[in-house]
């Protein structure tokens, strides 16, 4: 109810008197005009001047009164603000949006960037769109084969690491040499019952999901920071805004790289380095989802991978915090289990078409 006792001094910060105006003593504070007077008089006649007297002169009854006509008139004296602040909305968002803008644009062309998990899927669909745009790359991957047959078709150079391994960290940024852009799109699945993961297993989930991209970070950061530019993008889903079923550990370190990501970006403020975070849903065609094989529920929707490719080079070139790449209904149902959490959990608990079992089951040989 704050916001609701702070409404007369919005409404005199909207409108300032101007030089003309008289000055109008002993007018109630909370009331910015005579018509707002008088339509509080005509919908609460049950509170006469006065009526909220000290508990030991007044009865239950007048109470409750005065506190259902004080409820009425707070009701209207915020109707009055809303309307007046959505009147202002234009002139205001404008402004804000001009004064948050970010001033950093990186260039794409001519950049050397580094794809973490390019061994197929995601990230080479992430490399093609780098290099379709005059990017540089360098891609790293588990498998020898697959990263460099990437490596040959964007014409960069193949990394062959294990993530999981921290002590491989130096030698894969010694050979990607100097970056202007890191991709950390490398992710684990991590889908099934937590009683059913090895501590081994959990840990690896952690380091490649979670840790590396932080490790990586920190490598770089000082070079970038040196240099007053460079952009970090971190491949995240939209289980890191809103946990479901089955996927306790991989929502974990999807949530971490958005909390992350967003404490790093603050601290970048003004140096020229952008910070981004791209939430995908569920992509066809492409990465962890489509390797699965899992069936959709009817009426969900899913993306291509090209479109987090766009996603990804928008964020880099307008340095977007993050970018939500999912069908409208996927985005809203993540917008409310974020605000509902708990509502989330049991509607997901009770309901399903057994999505969570197919994907645990899919994915269960690569923890």
């Amino acid at each position: 109810m704050e916001q609701l006792r702070l409404a007369p001094a919005i409404f005199r910060a909207a409108n300032p008197p101007g030089p003309g105006d008289a000055k109008v003593t002993g007018a109630k504070e909370s009331c910015p005009d005579a018509s707002e007077t008088a339509a509080w008089s005509e919908h609460n006649p049950a509170m006469p001047p006065g009526a909220m007297s000290s508990p030991e002169e007044a009865d239950p009854e007048s109470v409750l009164a005065s506190m259902t006509a004080r409820i009425s008139i707070t009701t209207t004296e915020t109707s009055f603000i809303i309307r007046r602040l959505l009147m202002l909305t234009p002139a205001l968002s404008a402004g804000l949006r001009r004064a948050l803008r970010s001033q950093i644009m990186t260039e794409v062309r001519g950049a050397r960037a580094l794809v973490t998990g390019a061994n197929g899927g995601l990230g080479r669909a992430i490399a093609i769109g780098l290099r379709a745009q005059g990017a540089e790359l360098v891609v790293t991957g588990r498998w020898a084969g697959p990263v460099e047959a990437v490596a040959a078709e964007v014409g960069g150079r193949a990394i062959v690491a294990d993530l999981a391994d921290r002590s491989q960290l130096e030698r894969i940024l010694a050979e990607a040499g100097d970056l202007d852009i890191l991709v950390a799109n490398a992710a684990l699945p991590a889908s099934g019952d937590l009683g059913d993961w090895e501590q081994h297993q959990i840990d690896r989930v952690l380091e490649v999901n979670l840790a590396n991209p932080i490790a990586m970070t920190r490598a770089l950061l000082p070079r970038f920071r040196e240099r007053g530019s460079g952009h970090f993008v971190y491949v995240s889903s939209l289980s890191g805004k809103v946990a479901s079923k089955g996927a306790s550990l991989y929502s974990a370190t999807k949530f971490g790289l958005r909390g992350f990501a967003g404490g790093l970006r603050a601290d970048v403020h003004g140096s020229g380095i952008g910070v981004s975070v791209i939430f995908p849903g569920f992509v066809r065609d492409a990465g962890m989802f489509a390797d699965s094989g899992a069936t959709l529920p009817r009426g969900v929707g899913t993306v291509s991978p090209e479109a987090v490719t766009k996603a990804v080079l928008k964020a880099i070139r307008a340095d977007k915090a993050e970018v939500d790449v999912a069908p409208i209904s996927l985005r809203a149902g993540a917008l409310i289990g974020a605000l509902a959490p708990g509502l989330s959990a049991t509607v997901q608990a009770r309901v399903g078409n057994g999505l969570s079992e197919q994907l645990i089951e899919a994915q269960r040989d690569k923890r």
